[in-house]
């Protein structure tokens, strides 16, 4: 447990940049997998902790990321989709690329940067700062609900709304009479899980901000 706090705190803290995949600690030049943003689970999980332990400085890298992330999620989010709004997919890195990077299976998941900025909700919920909340967490949250309301469709005779193609991460399926390992389809359940979170939170976040 602590040292799992020492962990995050000597990786990310005040100014610094978040912590990233492998943190500060290297063999050599090269860091395995580039020492880049993996926001498809891992950077979640190395935040989970954060203000539930009362590690809110640990956490404020984020703020000044996120701002970054966003700006640039929105070029992708027009040139990609022709949507409004913001998007960041699994893999993203210091220079914030938020277009999918590497193969389908790795990166094709359009819903990791909304799952990531959920973290800042996380923050209202333990902090209670109204100042952070509307002046960073709303506008965050704001643009991502934005970009999922141009982004979806309707596949379905009653008019349900699906993402996709998408993915799993790391998850692969097969279907029938068909030994090959598939990776993409429409609305896998972590979208559907991450959109509902998404959009209740911030629904929440403009109560609080008195926005509702």
């Amino acid at each position: 447990f602590d040292f799992g706090r020492y962990l995050l705190t000597s990786s990310s803290w005040g100014d610094s940049q978040p912590a990233n995949l492998v943190g500060l600690w290297s063999e050599g030049l090269s860091t395995p997998w580039a020492g880049d943003y993996h926001i498809n689970i891992n950077m979640q999980m190395m935040y989970w902790a954060a203000h539930a332990l009362g590690l809110h400085e640990a956490a404020r890298p984020l703020d000044s990321w996120f701002e970054a992330l966003a700006e640039r999620g929105e070029r992708t989010a027009l040139c990609m989709y022709g949507a409004k709004g913001w998007v960041a997919h699994g893999f993203t890195d210091i220079w914030m690329d938020t277009k999918p990077v590497g193969g389908s299976r790795w990166a094709l998941c359009p819903t990791c940067g909304a799952w990531m900025a959920l973290q800042q909700w996380e923050n209202f919920r333990f902090t209670r700062n109204d100042t952070h909340l509307r002046h960073h967490t709303l506008p965050l949250l704001q643009g991502a609900v934005t970009f999922f309301l141009d982004y979806m469709k309707p596949q379905a005779p009653n008019g349900t709304l699906f993402t996709g193609p998408s993915h799993s991460p790391e998850n692969s399926f097969r279907v029938t009479n068909d030994d090959r390992c598939q990776h993409v389809s429409l609305s896998p359940s972590i979208d559907s899980s991450i959109v509902f979170d998404l959009f209740t939170s911030f629904l929440d976040a403009c109560w609080h901000a008195g926005e509702a």
